[in-house]
C-alpha cells in the first residue's frame, strides 16, 4: 500500500477485465477499491480521457480478438462458424430463421399455387363428369 493509504490499482487485472467485456463497477470490485476511485484513477494514471473511453478501447481490443478467433474457426471449417459469421456478417438467413412477414408471403404464394391446382382438378372433374354422363346417355340410348 502506497505512503497516502491508496492501494494502487493493478492495471493489468483490470485491463484482461475489460477486454474480457466487464464493466468498471466489476473490475473496482475485484480489486477491492469503489468504482469512482478507478474512474478517477484511469485519468490520473493511464493518460485517459476518462473512464468511458478508457473502456471503449479495451473492449473494442476484445471483439477483436473475438473476431479473430471467429474467423480462424470458420477458415479451419467449422460449419457452426461458418453459417454464425454469415448470418450476422453477411445478412444471410436460413430458412428456419425466417421472419413473419416472410413465413406469410411464403403462405400466400404456397396458398396461390394451391388455388390454382384445386381449379384445375376442378375442371378436369367437370370435364370427366360430362364424359362419364354423356357415355352413360349413348349407353341408354342404345338399349
Amino acid at each position: 500500500m502506497a505512503s497516502n493509504g491508496y492501494k494502487p490499482i493493478n492495471w493489468d487485472i483490470v485491463d484482461k477485465m475489460l477486454i474480457a467485456g466487464c464493466n468498471g463497477r466489476q473490475a473496482a470490485a475485484r480489486l477491492g477499491i469503489s468504482p469512482d476511485l478507478l474512474y478517477t484513477k484511469v485519468k490520473e494514471e493511464r493518460g485517459a480521457e476518462n473512464f468511458s473511453a478508457y473502456l471503449q478501447e479495451k473492449q473494442a481490443k476484445g471483439e477483436s480478438f473475438l473476431h479473430e478467433l471467429q474467423f480462424k474457426k470458420a477458415q479451419e471449417g467449422s460449419e457452426r462458424m461458418l453459417m454464425h459469421l454469415g448470418e450476422h456478417r453477411l445478412g444471410q438467413v436460413s430458412n428456419k430463421e425466417l421472419s413473419d412477414s416472410q413465413e406469410l408471403s411464403i403462405a400466400k404464394g404456397q396458398m396461390s399455387v394451391l388455388m390454382e391446382h384445386i381449379r384445375f382438378l376442378q375442371k378436369k372433374s367437370q370435364s370427366s363428369d360430362l364424359k362419364i354422363d354423356d357415355s352413360k346417355s349413348n349407353a341408354e340410348q342404345k338399349s
